[in-house]
């Protein structure tokens, strides 16, 4: 059966249609027709897999990784570096407008700095990665999207259950965590100015150069004034809070993890910054009233309570799931979305981060 493929969904799969039902075929692009195997129907939709690309898509590239399709890291690295960005900024436009009713233009995507080797950590499992949708060991010998000073200490945790490589860009410093045992306490990275101390266990951005490019358009959204009080929910490590620092009067970072919270007070002290405080606290449970709010949730967003409590001149968004972004911006109901802009934090993978602007409704 020859279908031909018209779209390609969140999860990065090509959509066509057969008999009036969409069919969602992993491998496939918008633009390509293609011969079916193993067609699978459910009852609102069908799967199955990609036999033969009949007519190719012009967006069509040959991915670097000889384990596409394998592995269950990257998704879209067989679609050129450009559409994918397309398709990141189409999938902003779409949740925003069928998830949460909006009408606002969606910026270009701002794309990486680097398109492979950007990432600065990797989560091994018995020396590889899950295969696509299961548990299946897939055995790495060369991530394309890890970057290289970190490749070099892979074959040393190869034989390892369960390996966190952790990297340094401007340090170019590694740390191991073999089995839940780090081979140093901290490394140490550089943003712009700032620098920041980083754990075994501490959550920072994946794409570290790209990560300056966030807190850049978050800050220029924020719009703060000198005298301006901040607040920074789900704050991590303080990275954003200490970027904020600089031109507000007063900065107040809340978060649930309390090593994160440690982290940040140790980044504050590092950088001689006296303007900011941090809080470990539930955000659900704190009171957000302040001049700029900068929140920037889990992937799986707001928690309940978190929208009631709100109270904020301009509230900044930062968001790592377009349908939970437009999720909770539907709840804004008192705020008016002003701009969204998409980065590419993931370059070769479905997913995208999204900076919004929100003002008071007049």
């Amino acid at each position: 059966m020859q279908v031909e493929i018209t779209d390609l969904s969140s999860s990065g799969e090509g959509v066509g249609h057969v008999d009036g039902m969409a069919v969602f075929v992993d491998g496939a692009l918008p633009g390509e027709w293609v011969e079916l195997k193993d067609l699978f129907k459910k009852k609102r939709f069908a799967k199955a897999q990609l036999g033969k690309v009949v007519e190719a898509s012009c967006d069509r590239v040959k991915p670097a990784c000889p384990l596409f399709g394998t592995c269950g890291g990257c998704q879209i690295m067989h679609l050129d570096y450009k559409a994918q960005l397309r398709f990141k900024r189409s999938r902003v436009q779409e949740a925003l407008r069928r998830i949460g009713g909006f009408d606002v233009e969606v910026e270009v995507c701002l794309p990486s700095p680097r398109q492979l080797g950007y990432r600065n950590k990797i989560h091994l499992h018995s020396g590889g990665f899950y295969k696509k949708h299961s548990h299946e060991i897939v055995k790495v010998d060369h991530c394309y999207i890890h970057n290289e000073i970190g490749q070099r200490v892979l074959p040393s945790v190869k034989g390892a259950k369960e390996a966190i490589i952790k990297t340094s860009f401007a340090d170019e410093q590694v740390m191991r965590v073999v089995n839940g045992v780090a081979d140093r306490q901290a490394i140490y990275e550089t943003l712009g100015d700032l620098r920041f101390e980083i754990g075994p266990r501490d959550f920072f951005q994946i794409n570290p150069e790209q990560a300056l490019n966030l807190y850049k358009i978050a800050i220029e959204f924020a719009g703060i004034q000198k005298d301006d009080h901040i607040l920074d929910a789900y704050c991590g490590v303080g990275c954003l809070a200490l970027f904020a620092s600089k031109v507000a009067k007063s900065v107040h970072g809340i978060e649930s993890g309390r090593q994160a919270i440690v982290r940040a007070k140790k980044n504050a002290e590092l950088n001689g910054i006296k303007n900011v405080t941090f809080e470990c606290g539930h955000v659900e449970r704190s009171d957000l009233t302040c001049d700029v709010l900068f929140i920037n949730p889990p992937r799986g967003g707001l928690a309940d309570g978190v929208i009631d409590k709100i109270n904020a001149r301009r509230c900044v968004y930062i968001s790592c799931d377009p349908a939970t972004l437009a999720r909770d911006l539907k709840k804004l109901s008192g705020y008016r979305l002003i701009k969204a802009q998409p980065l590419d934090m993931f370059p070769q993978t479905v997913h995208v981060e999204t900076v919004c602007l929100l003002t008071l409704t007049p």
